[in-house]
């Protein structure tokens, strides 16, 4: 579901609408243990959607939690991850 609003609603300026589905796949991923190396993915368009609708402290909160858990990730925990660190 956060698909459609990273790859459709976000590029289409549609920030109201991604930010609920975003959120949504966030939540759902927190309560999945494997989940984790797409969590700093959902974040960054959760900040994305927030930025766009003018809610900087959103999205800046948003983008040090991602920021936060990639630096906690292993290498390996995430295939695009995994490549920057070859």
């Amino acid at each position: 579901v956060w698909f459609l609003a990273y790859y459709v609603y976000l590029p289409q300026g549609r920030y109201e609408e991604a930010e609920p589905l975003v959120t949504e796949a966030i939540e759902s991923a927190r309560r999945l243990p494997r989940a984790n190396g797409d969590i700093p993915t959902m974040l960054s368009a959760l900040a994305q959607a927030r930025f766009g609708r003018r809610d900087l402290g959103g999205a800046q909160a948003a983008i040090e939690e991602a920021i936060g858990l990639t630096e906690a990730l292993p290498a390996n925990a995430n295939p695009s991850t995994e490549r920057a660190y070859r």
